[in-house]
């Protein structure tokens, strides 16, 4: 293979992860989510300047093909691709993050075990434990020694843990402890639903207050 050929494969499958950059600098990172499967939209997301695009995978009719092409949309215009799971499952966040997704979200985070879980699931040995293949998108099917990948995804790889229930939120200030967690995410709607609120009343006080409580536990985390 040509050097110059070679240089430029490495680049772009080591290509930054917008949104963790930014993040590590203090910086807001601005996205969408997308719940249709058509990777035009994706692509006016891109060329419009968005930093990211959330992939949703568990209320969103996308199959495994039509998330690689959401992905690919995405590659094509610098956007981080982000891929909503629908369960905390290792098949499952493995192959969002083989087929090219450079952060999952995990849904249903209620505990400090279930998030180990998620984080051990995308992150390689030593840090994790997620399946081995040489041949995935990921790496271009093999084009790089597969050690270097496996430690740039480990470095590069958002986990984002979504919380939606009373028990998540009561045992958040120890899942934010857990090494590897990237971002803590709410979920307004099922949170809703698991208090006894009708209608997705999102202006309901019970809301801000569990956001509250979610930021405060953030904030006196980053502190320490």
């Amino acid at each position: 293979m040509p050097l110059i050929q070679e240089e430029l494969i490495m680049a772009d499958i080591f290509r930054p992860n917008r949104v963790k950059e930014l993040l590590k600098q203090g910086k807001v990172a601005v996205g969408l989510e997308n719940h249709t499967t058509d990777p035009a939209l994706v692509e006016i997301m891109g060329w419009a300047g968005f930093d990211f695009v959330f992939i949703d995978t568990e209320h969103a009719p996308a199959d495994v093909g039509e998330t690689k092409t959401a992905i690919r949309a995405c590659e094509l215009t610098g956007m981080t691709p982000i891929v909503r799971v629908y369960e905390n499952s290792p098949p499952l966040i493995c192959k969002a993050l083989d087929n090219g997704a450079q952060g999952v979200i995990v849904p249903h985070i209620n505990t400090v075990s279930q998030a180990e879980a998620a984080v051990r699931s995308a992150k390689y040995p030593p840090l994790g434990d997620r399946s081995a293949c040489h041949s995935k998108r990921s790496i271009h099917y093999g084009l790089l020694p597969y050690k270097e990948y496996c430690q740039k995804a480990n470095e590069d790889t958002l986990v984002i843990l979504l919380i939606e229930s009373v028990e998540g939120l009561r045992n958040l200030p120890d899942i934010l402890k857990v090494k590897g967690v990237d971002v803590i995410l709410f979920g307004p709607t099922d949170f809703s639903q698991a208090i006894g609120l009708p209608d997705e009343n999102y202006n309901h006080p019970k809301l801000y207050e569990a956001l509250k409580d979610m930021l405060k536990c953030a904030v006196k985390l980053a502190s320490q």
